[in-house]
């Protein structure tokens, strides 16, 4: 799923993208789709979290509203505990919060500023604090065990960086603007800066290979990095001439039901990278 003016939507096995209208008045900030059945989706506008049934998707099956500016979610992410579905939301403010879809509860948590939160396929939750010269990483696989995950370099934040977080079974990686890309394959294993990667949005690739997306003025590319440290440029963008729209990419997903990557970027729409089949076929961009 992806979100601008609208809702564009590719089930499982469908090969036609759909269009879906956004509800009236919301003004989408971030949009999460439940990983396992029954695949419901979390949308996050200005003062509101509204939850929406795939089959049903008139009016919210769950809907939170919040009192200031500061409380708006920037971030969702599903997961699960003990078999009760939540999805963690990280605020303007830094504070982090989760929803129980099925008891339609809210609360806040006690945790320091939170620059980013991600979550998996399976549920697995990381998130990441960065305040002055400390930065924080934890991962859940059941939200009540929390691992800390050691940081070697602490990057440093101005207030108009972007923070990108990613998670996959024990592989963590975060990536923060003018800074780079760290990463940790294994729960025992700190955090290392990746210098074959400069720094952007990321996504795993399961757990043994991370896709970094890195944009600079009228340039796009994603670079695939494995566990072992084979680093891949597998695509690369270019604007059309100076009055072309810039393809700056802002996320990016991998989808293992068909082998591809995806990637959102406000000027060119969405993008898509699929795995090869064989061997000699060259990974194409999709606009």
């Amino acid at each position: 799923m992806a979100g601008g003016d609208a809702l564009y939507l590719l089930p499982r096995g469908a090969q036609q993208v759909s269009a879906r209208e956004l509800p009236p008045d919301l003004a989408l900030v971030a949009i999460a789709v439940e990983p396992w059945p029954p695949f419901r989706y979390a949308l996050a506008g200005r003062r509101v979290i509204a939850v929406f049934s795939p089959d049903a998707p008139g009016d919210p099956i769950v809907e939170v509203s919040f009192a200031t500016p500061e409380d708006d979610a920037t971030h969702l992410a599903w997961t699960r505990h003990n078999g009760r579905v939540m999805i963690y939301f990280r605020g303007r403010n830094g504070r982090i919060g989760r929803i129980r879809i099925d008891e339609e509860g809210c609360e806040h948590l006690e945790a320091p500023p939170i620059a980013a939160i991600a979550s998996d396929a399976a549920g697995v939750m990381a998130m990441i604090s960065i305040v002055d010269d400390d930065a924080d990483i934890w991962v859940s696989s059941d939200g009540a065990d929390w691992e800390p995950r050691l940081v070697t370099l602490i990057p440093e934040l101005s207030d108009n960086d972007s923070v990108y977080l990613a998670v996959s079974s024990d592989a963590v990686a975060f990536s923060v603007d003018n800074f780079g890309t760290s990463v940790s394959w294994d729960s025992d294993q700190m955090l290392q800066v990746c210098d074959k990667v400069f720094w952007g949005p990321v996504a795993f690739q399961e757990k043994d290979a991370l896709f970094v997306a890195h944009s600079r003025e009228r340039t796009s590319s994603i670079t695939r990095v494995t566990r072992q440290g084979e680093a891949t440029l597998i695509a690369e963008i270019e604007a059309k001439g100076q009055e072309g729209p810039s393809p700056t990419i802002t996320a990016l997903a991998w989808d293992g039901s068909r082998r591809t990557l995806w990637g959102a970027s406000p000027g060119v729409g969405v993008i898509s990278s699929s795995e090869p089949t064989r061997k000699g076929v060259k990974k194409r961009v999709l606009n």
